[in-house]
């Protein structure tokens, strides 16, 4: 069985070259890799998650008037059963919260996605997801820089192409299932993105394919 690769963040301000290569090599044997002393806070995490924890425990009817009709779940709740696996017929057992990008009154750039969605019972939540998000984005950008070192091009090569793209901070929660009901929890698939970050999560269930 192949392990996840864990590399320190750290070697990334120390061995920028090093870390890269590392880097590199993991997710192109394994496709995955772990980080650590990333810097993204634990207070940061747990006062996102405690802000999404508190939206899901909301009853249904109050959890659907933020589903966004049109938009195919892009910002906003999308409730239990309804995403599925490219190539899937089985729905995911899961129900999840869309938050995209948010542009400065006037930017050229306003109006290219769909607007956030913010729940009125929990005036905390967008401010502690927007941090998440923003400090996610700076750990992203910084493995792109890295990936572009690996690949010989210049460090900032990726930056251009992924300024103002749509990128997406997507809490999940799967709820207790009761019996043997027709789906699963997440479907075996690709991400689509160019990168995906995914914080440790404290239950087991993860199950990652390798070249293998």
């Amino acid at each position: 069985m192949t392990s996840i690769p864990v590399l320190d963040f750290r070697r990334y301000r120390s061995d920028l070259s090093g870390f890269a290569d590392d880097l590199g090599r993991a997710w192109r044997e394994v496709g995955f890799v772990a980080i650590r002393e990333h810097g993204v806070s634990e207070g940061l995490i747990q006062g996102a998650y405690d802000q999404v924890r508190a939206f899901f425990n909301l009853p249904l009817e109050t959890r659907l008037r933020y589903e966004v009709a049109g938009i195919g779940g892009a910002r906003g709740y999308t409730r239990f059963g309804v995403e599925h696996a490219k190539d899937s017929s089985e729905v995911d057992l899961k129900e999840f919260w869309h938050v995209g990008r948010e542009f400065p009154e006037g930017s050229p750039h306003a109006g290219l996605y769909p607007a956030n969605v913010w729940p009125n019972e929990l005036p905390a939540f967008r401010p502690r997801l927007m941090a998440l998000f923003r400090t996610l984005e700076l750990v992203g950008n910084a493995l792109l820089r890295a990936i572009a070192r690996h690949l010989e091009l210049p460090d900032g090569w990726f930056e251009d192409k992924v300024d103002h793209s749509d990128s997406i901070l997507r809490p999940i929660h799967y709820p207790p299932i009761q019996g043997a009901p027709a789906g699963v929890r997440s479907g075996r698939h690709e991400d689509i993105n160019l990168i995906t970050l995914l914080v440790a999560s404290g239950e087991p269930g993860l199950e990652v394919l390798s070249r293998e």
